[in-house]
């Protein structure tokens, strides 16, 4: 596709800024910010990040998310600009006549600006929309992981057709199924037996909310470091108090919580595309929810300009490491830490005699040292 070409798929964004503080225009995120014209996109090759908007609702969800996306940007543009945050690039509203339109170009974009070293954030739709960002990752990478924020698992056990709350089996069902697919601050009670016994069977894996709140929000950075899609229902989110939404949710990660988590999701190397879906548009008079999204973005967005770029970008060995034995299952296991940001690895074996690193937490290296297997590794070597 020519770049020529681009404006023809995006509408472009009208919004009115809500600043966060008083300040020159400069201090803003919105004097970052490049919006796609014919005779600048040149300019994509400075940026690290390209916001995409979906004003779109998939026929089967009760989501209205037409104003959304530019909602999102009214508060997102009025936060601070950080020195560390490289230029960004907003193409605007993607246009298509239908929803399979839709679903390709969005694929068609995420390949072009993950060849280019930017990173995606789509946000608006309905998360079925995830399909797309797979596809693209999956079109290039045949070893990929996906990681859902999500209150939900959103599998049926009939094979239907793509909507936002059965997507998970067609991406089960592509060519290129993901390695691995763990789901971040679920809450057990919205999980059927049936979708358990399939994240149990397959050896996915769940990160339940209670246990973000027992360990600590820290506990869910190996989660997140790992992979390459990382998509976001809004639902996993406390419900502000001045919304009304369609669905009630007392339940959820707070604000500091899921910022938290996102500032994670942006500092991951293997990151190629985030996505923030089901943004509720009726209700929410103080548009609670549209700025908690928008500040989730912006740590996103800043953790991508803080990578500390290690274990993949740099050698595992240049990292501390140390080799725990457990006597009762005569097995050793090496761990990996950069001293610096007290991040954790771990090997685990893939076959007779590769063996793969994955991302893992320093209590997963004290349970190895108390002699018990860390469940990380146990899921990895089942899996595999």
């Amino acid at each position: 596709m020519d770049f020529s070409e681009w404006q023809f798929y995006f509408e472009r964004p009208v919004f009115e800024i809500k600043k966060a503080f008083v300040g020159k225009f400069d201090e803003f995120l919105l004097s970052n910010v490049t919006f796609l014209s014919g005779d600048n996109i040149s300019e994509l090759n400075q940026c690290d990040v390209a916001i995409i908007g979906l004003g779109d609702y998939h026929k089967n969800s009760a989501v209205e998310c037409y104003a959304v996306p530019n909602l999102v940007r009214s508060f997102l543009y009025g936060l601070k600009r950080s020195k560390q945050i490289k230029p960004i690039y907003d193409l605007g509203n993607l246009k298509g006549k239908s929803i399979d339109d839709r679903y390709k170009a969005l694929q068609d974009f995420v390949e072009l600006l993950s060849d280019m070293g930017v990173l995606p954030i789509v946000v608006g739709g309905t998360q079925d929309y995830t399909l797309p960002l797979v596809k693209a990752v999956a079109s290039k990478n045949q070893n990929y992981r996906v990681s859902f924020v999500d209150s939900r698992i959103d599998l049926s056990e009939e094979k239907l057709a793509c909507d936002p709350f059965n997507y998970i089996n067609v991406i089960n069902d592509l060519e290129s199924v993901p390695e691995d697919i763990t789901f971040v601050a679920t809450q057990g009670y919205q999980v059927s037996s049936f979708q358990m016994e399939w994240v149990q069977s397959s050896s996915n894996a769940m990160l339940r909310l209670g246990e973000i709140r027992k360990d600590g929000i820290i506990q869910a950075e190996p989660w997140l470091r790992d992979v390459d899609v990382v998509s976001v229902d809004a639902s996993v989110l406390m419900q502000c108090a001045d919304s009304s939404t369609v669905y009630p949710r007392p339940n959820g990660l707070s604000g500091e919580e899921f910022c938290q988590l996102m500032w994670y999701a942006g500092l991951s190397d293997l990151l190629k595309n985030v996505g923030f879906f089901q943004i509720d548009n009726q209700g929410d008079g103080g548009f609670c929810e549209k700025m908690l999204i928008a500040q989730g973005v912006w740590h996103t967005i800043e953790g991508n300009s803080l990578r500390f770029k290690d274990y993949p970008v740099r050698n595992v060995n240049e990292h501390k490491q140390f080799i725990v034995y457990i006597d009762e299952c005569d097995l050793s296991i090496k761990f990996y830490t950069n001293a610096k940001n007290e991040r954790w690895w771990m090997e685990a074996p893939l076959g007779d005699s590769e063996q793969r690193i994955i991302a893992c937490s320093k209590m997963d290296f004290i349970a190895a040292s108390k002699g018990e297997i860390p469940d990380r590794w146990l899921r990895f070597v089942k899996k595999n």
